[in-house]
């Protein structure tokens, strides 16, 4: 069932995007859905190019960088964001609930009350844009054609009302714990989080996509981690919680790099 809602809100963002954003290029075309023997199914066009990963891989992750968060301000021109504050029914949405569907895989309860105060210091109260979201903005997502985004597909996390410089810190995340340097995905987090990001020129162009979208730097160590909790959720989506490795490597390994003593 999980599954074919996934599919469903993937196809609902390709027409979204088809009437909304017609334009953008790289989108896949949603052709058709319906039923046969009782199987729900979608179809859309496909599209070709190189992975974005393969690219970056091969030498050209600033050009990556600089390419997919290009896209994602074209996906989000600024007449369309809308600024919210992080309070009451905003924050309880996008951090409370998202936390909710993570804190039974944490470690332990205090575990999941270092995470409560870690977000209340960092993002509550804070200005943010809401946007298009692809809601799994990684390298693996994304083609490139020379070194233009030629495609993003898999929208199955997407949301016309999500936070969209989550997808810019997705992105950095994604080259640098599934690529050549083979980092762990905690080491990836806490390094981005704590501006200690070993390619400046990467960070230079995340600060810079901040600016245009009128997002406060002093939110970054907050959004980085908001950015894993949402992709956590979406993980557990896909059937991680029956997978203790990938638990303990991708939630309990993360949320370790938040110390109490941190908060103090």
């Amino acid at each position: 069932r999980g599954s074919v809602d996934s599919e469903r809100n993937n196809y609902q963002m390709l027409e979204w995007l088809a009437e909304n954003r017609p334009a953008l290029p790289g989108v896949p075309r949603p052709i058709t859905s319906g039923e046969v023997g009782g199987q729900v199914f979608f179809a859309e066009s496909a599209i070709h190019g190189q992975a974005l990963k393969d690219l970056a891989n091969a030498g050209h992750r600033a050009e990556c960088v600089k390419s997919g968060l290009d896209y994602l301000l074209k996906l989000n021109p600024a007449e369309t964001l809308e600024y919210v504050v992080m309070e009451e029914d905003i924050y309880e949405e996008y951090v409370v609930d998202r936390l909710a569907l993570v804190a039974p895989y944490l470690p332990d309860q205090a575990q999941k009350s270092i995470l409560e105060r870690f977000f209340h210091k960092h993002l509550r109260g804070t200005r943010l844009p809401l946007g298009v979201r692809h809601g799994d903005f990684s390298a693996s997502n994304i083609l490139m054609s020379g070194r233009e985004v030629c495609g993003v597909y898999d929208w199955e996390a997407g949301s016309i009302r999500g936070i969209p410089v989550l997808d810019a810190i997705c992105l950095l995340n994604s080259l640098h714990y599934s690529g050549a340097e083979s980092v762990s995905l905690a080491d990836s987090v806490s390094m981005l989080a704590s501006r200690r990001w070993p390619h400046p020129e990467e960070f230079d162009l995340l600060m810079g996509f901040y600016s245009a979208m009128g997002v406060d730097p002093n939110c970054h160590e907050g959004l980085c981690y908001l950015s894993w909790l949402h992709g956590m959720g979406l993980r557990l989506n896909y059937g991680m919680q029956y997978d203790p490795d990938s638990i303990e490597t991708y939630i309990h390994n993360v949320a370790r790099t938040i110390r109490a003593d941190d908060l103090q």
